[in-house]
């Protein structure tokens, strides 16, 4: 039985749900790849097959073969990723009860002790996001994890997120026991859940699961919670059922520090089945988060309910995890300032005041999502001329069918009768880049015209949708084209002296227009917003690398835009700059 990595899963996943042939570009920017790694990656997955099972084609695209084997899920002793070796030393260490010589520590990981140092940083700056924790290091006795339990246990599950032998990573024969009540309550908690009226994502609820399990592995290893007074009689319903299924079935009695630990998790977790946000508050400061990014940006940002619900209640558990500092672990924190440069920045200089906090970067990357959608409305669409003679409720019905195939291209749809249209043709056809009609005369006379008829076919309608997202397509080549003939990006010189002369001491003092955020371990991206003179796109290399927030920085990127162009175009390109420069 094959097995493939969890990116090249994906792409076969992609292909399957495809079902013919998906373009290069396409498959690449759907599973998060560069073209040539989609194509190592393709390479790959033949080899492992043993046969084709991707066929390619230089004009088509990628597609399968055949039908998909059956696929084995990978299995790993040491973690896999960008902070594998980190996260694993950091695991060793939080199930030990004294000091732990680097020596072993290494030993134990099946790496150097050099490997072991040259992590230390990254394994510090995971400790110090959490409660008053620390990563102390020792040159006589070794490594040693400071925290409360109830921290060590939140961070044991933001680091125990893969499908790994714990037991043989750690060498514990006890942690075997470890997976097996995770599957116990992956069993147990869904009828809980439900019949509490909880629903919340599957993220989320691997999580619970995996909290849930270490505590009480963690407690059985005589890795207990301090007692606290008995709880109040009138407890959460959901914990008190939660108590006693685990109690019937697992046999493990939650303490009454255990119970009020779980309690603060469950009301952080992400829900699905949101209810309308009635914390004034926080409507207040969407609304007044709408306002900044109008006034400084000239974006009309607008939240529609359903998404300011969303929003909203996203906004208030979050705020409970960093109060707390039991903010999420970072999982698509370079996908997400990579593909969202603007979001972020007005998440960082707009959001934030109006919070009176510092967003984690780890929380931005799920933040953004829900930004991104309401900035997605703002996008120039491709409008739509509609000339016919037809009736009224024919019209209405071809404007339906051609929206229900619209992959949020299309702006306007504008219908105008034959007598119309002939008034004044040019203004038609200037401010309209898609033209079509059901008039067999003016499509012959005019060869930019998309025949339809009156009950246009399948055939008909695809033609459509493939001229406006040709269209789509080219105003967007267009505006890149334009924006790397205004900004192009040299690499410069002097990177320190600027960061250290014209951005650090704005960045130290807490500019509100200015946002900084790292792209990978080695990327900076500053970005400026303002009012008056030309937007400027500027790349630096360090003669010495500086560190900024624990991470040891060679390259800057600083983005200025001061509303010499459309905030949306401008910022589409820093997208792409950063897409080439953090790979």
């Amino acid at each position: 039985m094959p097995v493939f990595t969890d990116r090249q899963r994906g792409i076969l996943a992609m292909l399957c749900s495809c079902g013919g042939w998906v373009a290069g570009r396409d498959l690449a920017e759907a599973t998060g790849t560069s073209r040539r790694t989609l194509q190592s990656d393709i390479k790959s997955i033949n080899l492992t097959a043993g046969r084709l099972l991707i066929r390619s084609n230089n004009r088509l695209g990628y597609c399968l073969a055949g039908n998909m084997p059956e696929v084995a899920a990978p299995r790993a002793v040491v973690p896999q990723g960008r902070y594998s070796t980190s996260k694993a030393l950091l695991l060793v260490l939080l199930f030990e009860s004294d000091y732990l010589h680097i020596e072993e520590l290494a030993d134990r990981l099946f790496v150097s002790r050099s490997t072991v140092n040259a992590h230390l940083a990254q394994a510090r700056r995971i400790v110090a996001r959490n409660r008053e924790a620390q990563l102390v290091v020792s040159p006589r006795r070794g490594l040693w994890i400071e925290a409360q339990e109830d921290t060590k246990r939140l961070l044991c599950a933001k680091l125990m997120n893969e499908d790994l032998d714990y037991a043989a990573m750690l060498r514990m024969p006890q942690m075997e026991e470890l997976s097996h009540l995770e599957k116990e309550l992956q069993d147990l908690l869904p009828q809980i859940l439900l019949n509490e009226k909880i629903l919340i994502s599957g993220q989320a609820f691997q999580y619970l699961t995996r909290f849930l399990a270490i505590s009480i592995t963690r407690s059985r290893l005589g890795m207990g919670m301090p007692e606290i007074p008995e709880e109040e009689p009138a407890s959460s319903s959901f914990i008190c059922e939660l108590s006693r299924q685990v109690q019937q079935h697992v046999g493990y009695l939650f303490s009454a520090a255990e119970r009020q630990l779980i309690r603060e998790r469950v009301h952080e977790l992400n829900l699905i089945d949101k209810r309308p946000v009635r914390d004034g508050e926080i409507l207040h400061m969407l609304a007044g988060f709408e306002k900044a990014v109008q006034e400084q940006c000239g974006l009309p940002l607008h939240f529609r309910p359903e998404l300011r619900r969303n929003l909203g209640d996203h906004i208030k558990r979050m705020q409970r995890r960093i109060l707390s500092r039991h903010n999420n672990i970072g999982q698509y924190t370079q996908e997400m300032f990579t593909q969202y440069p603007l979001t972020v920045h007005l998440i960082k200089t707009c959001l934030e005041p109006l919070m009176g906090l510092e967003i984690p970067d780890a929380e931005v990357g799920y933040l953004v999502m829900y930004v991104a959608c309401a900035m997605e409305e703002l996008w120039k669409k491709v409008n739509v001329l509609l000339v016919s003679d037809a009736s009224a409720a024919v019209l209405y019905t071809i404007q339906q069918k051609i929206r229900s195939r619209d992959k949020g291209q299309i702006g306007r749809i504008e219908v105008l009768p034959c007598y119309a249209y002939e008034q004044d043709r040019q203004r038609y056809l200037a401010r309209n880049q898609v033209h079509l009609t059901t008039e067999p005369d003016l499509s012959l006379e005019a060869t930019d015209f998309l025949s339809l008829s009156a009950f246009p076919s399948d055939i008909q309608l695809e033609q459509v949708r493939r001229a406006i997202e040709n269209q789509s397509e080219r105003q967007r080549r267009e505006q890149q084209a334009y924006m790397a003939r205004a900004y192009p990006v040299v690499t410069n010189p002097g990177g320190c002296r600027f960061y250290e002369q014209q951005l650090l001491p704005r960045l130290t003092n807490g500019q509100r227009n200015l946002s900084a955020v790292t792209v990978g371990n080695n990327l900076l991206c500053v970005v400026e917003h303002e009012s008056g003179g030309a937007c400027e796109l500027q790349y630096f290399t360090m003669e010495q690398a500086v560190h900024y927030k624990g991470k040891r920085i060679t390259g800057l990127l600083y983005a200025a835009y001061r509303g010499h162009e459309d905030p949306l175009v401008f910022f589409a390109y820093v997208r792409s700059v950063l897409q080439k420069n953090s790979r």
